[in-house]
């Protein structure tokens, strides 16, 4: 086949073209006039940390820089971008360091379309990036402003786990508990700079890395459905496993009772569930280390160092059987730990982080001839704080053909179930 010069130059034309519109890019464009967040809407911390993050386009993304000296500047931009800590402020780099913008209080980037989403150190999130500095200079903090029906699709699966279709009323229970929970915490938090923590201080929430086809169906399947009571939506707490009981919230946290928390008996439903069981046991030398920083969380304590663990004893229960009131003696000192405390302090001796599964326990103690502790061994039932829904007994009323209705009306007294958009 022969190619005459003209041809020829076409195809190279078209070739650089290829290049152009292939490779990463960023330039300036208009301002942006508003943000389309006509629905419902959160603003979640997903991130705080000293290193520099970056934003990685699925598509193309518009990017909003914000500084506290100079008009905001856009730009549009298919490109990776780094956002660094420089004094107090932010730093916006193309990948190879080029600096974009310097001097920044906020940058913020935005998917073209509501179908492409953005990644934050590789992990995919949908809806908008807002990076900022952090009050603790040299970190940055990243919030994900996400409507709010995107977030579900990233808490359930975090917060239930992957089910099936049998399962399929637990999870829209799940995703009406959530939305509840969190639409209570933005009402609370309007004035704050986020609504929410992506982490067990408010709820697990891990993008769209961990969605799941039959979890997205049951959000979607119960879009703006809300637990409320006397026309109020409701603070819906929930835990992992409640040991056959739920528990009234006053029983475990202090200064507040509310109708709608109340303990119900949940009879076999949670049974299933491999944590329903539990022990814990700790030799006295363990459990003296574990003392001796956990204490201080609670109590003005006097002492450094460990101190000799001389007795502990269960002073009191709650109706459902959880400990109320937990006595422990050392050589200086006596402690009365108090209702959820209890699970924080009596934390495990290999992970400090890794708290009492629940305050549903029977204690046992070894002594030795002198009648000193040597071991303690705690054998319980549940996983959590005991209040509200049941997770896995939400799983097992589905399997048992309850509905989502009937489910969250069996957890939280007095409610209704609304839709309210």
């Amino acid at each position: 086949m022969i190619f005459n010069f003209r041809s020829i130059s076409l195809i190279i034309l078209l070739f650089f073209c290829f290049l152009y519109f292939c490779r990463e890019f960023i330039r300036k464009q208009e301002p942006i006039s508003s943000l389309d967040l006509r629905e419902p809407h959160l603003r979640v911390k997903i991130l705080e940390t000293e290193d520099d993050v970056l934003i990685s386009p699925e598509g193309s993304f518009s990017i909003k820089c914000v500084s506290e000296d100079t008009e905001d500047a856009f730009y549009y931009s298919s490109a990776s971008l780094l956002v660094k800590s420089s004094g107090g402020g932010l730093v916006l780099c193309q990948k190879r360091g080029e600096i974009v913008e310097d001097n920044l209080s906020k940058v913020l980037f935005i998917p073209k379309e509501r179908r492409f989403w953005l990644y934050l150190n590789r992990r995919g999130y949908r809806g908008i990036l807002e990076v900022r500095p952090n009050q603790s200079e040299g970190f940055i903090s990243v919030l994900n402003l996400v409507y709010i029906e995107d977030y579900l699709k990233g808490v359930v699966p975090a917060e239930m786990g992957n089910q099936g279709l049998v399962e399929l009323e637990a999870l829209k229970a799940q995703a009406i508990a959530s939305r509840s929970y969190a639409l209570f915490k933005t009402a609370r938090n309007s004035e704050n700079e986020y609504h929410l923590e992506s982490t067990i201080l408010d709820q697990l929430y891990g993008g769209m890395e961990i969605e799941d086809p039959v979890v997205n169906l049951a959000v979607e399947k119960t879009s703006g459905e809300v637990i409320t009571k006397d026309g109020d939506i409701i603070k819906a707490y929930y835990h992992a496993c409640c040991g056959g009981n739920t528990e009234n919230v006053e029983e475990v946290w202090n200064n507040w009772e509310e109708g709608y928390l109340k303990g119900v008996d949940d009879m076999d439903y949670c049974s299933w569930y491999k944590r329903f069981r539990w022990e814990r046991v700790w030799r006295r030398e363990e459990l003296e280390r574990v003392l001796s920083f956990s204490l201080k969380d609670f109590f003005d304590v006097s002492k450094d160092g460990t101190d000799k663990l001389i007795d502990l004893q269960i002073m009191d229960k709650t109706a459902s059987g959880r400990v109320r009131k937990l006595c422990i003696g050392t050589e200086s000192e006596t402690y009365h730990v108090l209702k959820d405390n209890i699970r924080w302090v009596l934390r495990d001796p290999s992970d400090s982080t890794r708290i009492l599964p629940s305050t549903f326990f029977e204690l046992e103690l070894v002594k030795n001839e002198k009648g000193e502790i040597e071991q303690i061994k705690m054998i319980g039932k549940g996983n959590g704080h005991g209040v509200g829904m049941c997770q896995t007994g939400a799983i097992g009323m589905a399997r048992k053909g309850f509905s989502y209705q009937e489910i969250l009306k069996h957890y939280y007294t007095g409610v209704e179930i609304k839709k309210i958009y």
